[in-house]
């Protein structure tokens, strides 16, 4: 899950990645979360560094919904694109 803004997303992503924004507008975003698979391993990215998107939104899908397959991708699209990008 890719949690950086749209336009970052648009721009370039982890292919298969689904952009989830944690700042985007409760009404939109929570139906999206709650239709993610409970019973599949959920890996979250954003920029990596001192970016802390991943971060909320795994801590919304762990603590406020109760998903236990969550994990970090801490280096995240910085460390994705200057490993596999052409």
């Amino acid at each position: 899950v890719d949690a950086r803004t749209a336009e970052d997303y648009e721009k370039s992503h982890i292919p298969n990645a689904i952009n989830l924004y944690p700042y985007e507008d409760e009404g939109v975003l929570m139906p999206k979360l709650i239709s993610l698979p409970r019973d599949k391993t959920i890996v979250v990215y954003c920029d990596g560094g001192t970016c802390d998107l991943s971060h909320e939104l795994a801590k919304m899908l762990t603590s406020g919904l109760g998903f236990t397959k969550v994990f970090l991708y801490e280096n995240g699209w910085e460390e994705w694109s200057r490993k596999f990008r052409n």
